[in-house]
């Protein structure tokens, strides 16, 4: 008896499930490359994720982070990449939350040293997941970066990570948080582009 045949199935051969939407997962960052939009010719950084331990370790979720810099990025992209960069920075330590002037690190540097501070640094993300559109397929997506700051949108879902947990609560179990007020600016002091 052949082991192989015209008739062998090629399940599992050509594709693997997803990792499913709202885990929690330590990933390493690896910025791959600075690129260009194809239509708005705005820079982005080209990150893979690489998942670090759990049951999906090794694997990879890639996404893109928009350079807040660049006159070509769309205004809402810049709102998610200060917010993204913010989150990365404040996982790894390089912003504090308790000391505000440390997220004027970045004030006079650009995408490229933004890149350069993130790369093969480890943190918590959301796993999303994005339906495929115009022939691609299915795939992974960053939906939440955690943040050990409190007052960041990141904060529950860090509390969970750092806590062990897998996965972030099912949306039937999410109960509606209350918006929270703006902080008074001190006297003297200028609100770091960065802070959201």
């Amino acid at each position: 008896m052949s082991f192989f045949s015209p008739e062998t199935s090629n399940t599992g051969s050509t594709s693997f499930d997803l990792i499913p939407a709202g885990t929690i997962a330590k990933v390493v960052i690896i910025v791959r490359d600075i690129k260009h939009s194809q239509t708005t010719n705005g820079r982005y950084l080209d990150l893979e994720l690489v998942v670090d331990g759990g049951k999906f370790d090794r694997r990879r979720i890639f996404g893109v982070i928009c350079d807040p810099w660049d006159a070509n990025t769309a205004e809402k992209a810049k709102e998610k990449a200060v917010g993204s960069i913010t989150r990365i920075m404040e996982s790894v330590g390089i912003f504090d939350h308790t000391k505000p002037e440390t997220y004027n690190a970045f004030n006079e540097a650009g995408i490229q040293e933004v890149g350069m501070a993130m790369s093969a640094k480890s943190v918590y993300i959301v796993v999303g997941f994005q339906k495929g559109k115009d022939g691609r397929a299915d795939r992974n997506e960053v939906k939440e970066w955690t943040s050990p700051n409190p007052k960041s949108n990141g904060y529950k879902s860090y509390l969970l990570a750092v806590g062990g947990a897998e996965t972030v609560g099912a949306p039937a179990e999410a109960k509606p948080v209350a918006a929270a007020k703006p902080a008074a600016p001190t006297v003297g002091t200028v609100k770091p582009p960065w802070m959201k």
